[in-house]
């Protein structure tokens, strides 16, 4: 079974849509900040706010790690209804080209900029 990818960037606007995240877990799969069927590639109606990007996922936590380019933070998004638990101010402007990795084995989330070639890596505990 396939999907035009190409087609769905388009349709749900493509400055958002330069991302896929799949959740193996729960079988969720996200282009951009929208979340799409993962076996017909339509939307499912669910979606993180615009500029919205999801770096990582935390199984025990039922977390996802998201990028939260609009306002300089990183979120902690409940897994199920994509509720933010968590927000955290990124240390930089997200004009420095922020990107992100969460490290599930140490429970870590990293921040790197691409301007200023600056690293910041953060152990998490537990997000209410």
């Amino acid at each position: 079974n396939s999907m035009d990818m190409k087609a769905q960037s388009r349709a749900i606007g493509g400055s958002d849509a330069d991302l896929f995240f799949f959740d193996v877990e729960s079988n969720r799969l996200f282009l951009g900040s929208v979340e799409l069927d993962s076996t017909t590639g339509q939307p499912t109606g669910k979606a993180l706010p615009v500029g919205n990007k999801i770096f990582g996922v935390d199984v025990e936590d039922n977390l996802y790690w998201v990028m939260d380019s609009t306002n300089s933070a990183v979120l902690a998004v409940d897994r199920t209804t994509l509720v933010v638990r968590h927000s955290q101010p990124l240390p930089e402007s997200s004009s420095n080209l922020a990107t992100a990795a969460f490290d599930p084995v140490n429970d870590q989330v990293f921040i790197g900029y691409l301007i200023t070639a600056n690293v910041y890596g953060y152990t998490v505990g537990q997000i209410p």
